[in-house]
């Protein structure tokens, strides 16, 4: 990857946050941190570019997905999502691909099982920021 990229990392849960943002920092990105749904909102808002969004799919008992919709519609599909979740039955699933049925994310969606491995965020980022970079 050529420039610095940013990330906004969502979990409600703080230890998750503090434990992934620090070894997503080390590897020299800029991170946002949010811990619910309008403090994500805020974040997005306030920033003309976030290249990867990072969040929990089940915020506080609110789905993590209205944060992949404003990301990708404010970004315009200039960036790269990541959805997590300790839910593995398929009504999850269904409704993950349902959302991008409605929503197409031109790049990089991956949804990821937790417990989240840093090594598999660190692929994906990896293969989406090469996508990107095709893309821009």
């Amino acid at each position: 990857m050529g420039k610095k990229r940013s990330i906004l990392l969502v979990d409600d849960n703080p230890v998750v946050l503090k434990s992934l943002g620090k070894g997503l920092s080390n590897h020299g990105f800029t991170l946002y941190t949010a811990t619910d749904i309008a403090s994500s909102l805020e974040i997005i808002n306030a920033n003309d570019h976030i290249d990867f969004l990072i969040n929990d799919y089940d915020l506080l008992g609110e789905n993590g997905l209205k944060v992949a919709k404003a990301f990708s519609e404010k970004y315009h599909g200039k960036c790269a999502i990541a959805v997590f979740t300790s839910h593995t039955d398929l009504m999850v699933r269904k409704e993950v691909t349902d959302y991008l049925l409605a929503n197409p994310i031109k790049t990089g969606f991956r949804l990821i099982f937790k417990p989240v491995d840093r090594n598999v965020i660190l692929e994906w980022l990896s293969d989406a920021g090469i996508e990107l970079e095709r893309r821009l």
